[in-house]
């Protein structure tokens, strides 16, 4: 039993490693087919606001979905199986039992139906306000960035082609 106990965190960690793992490769592909798709886009594409939507999507969306995607799918298997192990035991037992458990099941499910459409409505809106979180940080490092370098005393090195590129993508912040 002892034994048992301390087994069980050592065996949840390496099941956690492997459906991380497995959710990055499966979304590797998906990586690369998104940097083609980018590298494919005229440079007028990458404005201020869109810059904010790419590195959402990067940063947040695509790396929480690798995370999360093979545990919850890991999970989602489990509670089936489960729920059909038991309704199977239900059936068995009395019948009535069994009615009673498919019965609750399908109403279950009916509901998650609707909770997942609700959640559909209002992803475009939890969306929106990650790219307005990431482009306002996005802008709070760059203003900070150009208060420190007037302040600045000493020569940085390569600043003057750093300072061009960011010129390129946030001319629209600030006049030069």
């Amino acid at each position: 039993m002892t034994k048992a106990i301390l087994i069980q965190p050592v065996v949840h960690f390496t099941s956690d490693k492997l459906q991380s793992a497995a959710g990055f490769m499966m979304f590797a592909d998906k990586r690369m087919e998104l940097g083609g798709h980018l590298k494919k886009l005229p440079m007028g594409y990458f404005t201020s606001g869109n810059i904010g939507k790419i590195s959402s999507v990067l940063s947040a969306d695509m790396v929480f979905v690798e995370e999360v995607s093979m545990s919850t799918l890991a999970n989602m298997m489990s509670y089936m199986l489960s729920a059909l192990i038991l309704m199977l035991f239900m059936f068995a037992l009395d019948i009535r039992l069994g009615l009673a458990a498919a019965v609750v099941s399908v109403v279950a499910s009916i509901a998650a139906a609707r909770m997942k459409r609700m959640s559909q409505k209002e992803a475009g809106t939890r969306q929106e306000q990650s790219e307005k979180l990431t482009d306002a940080v996005l802008s709070f490092v760059f203003l900070s960035a150009k208060e420190i370098s007037k302040k600045w005393t000493m020569p940085v090195r390569d600043w003057a082609m750093a300072y061009s590129q960011i010129m390129i993508f946030f001319a629209d912040r600030f006049t030069a």
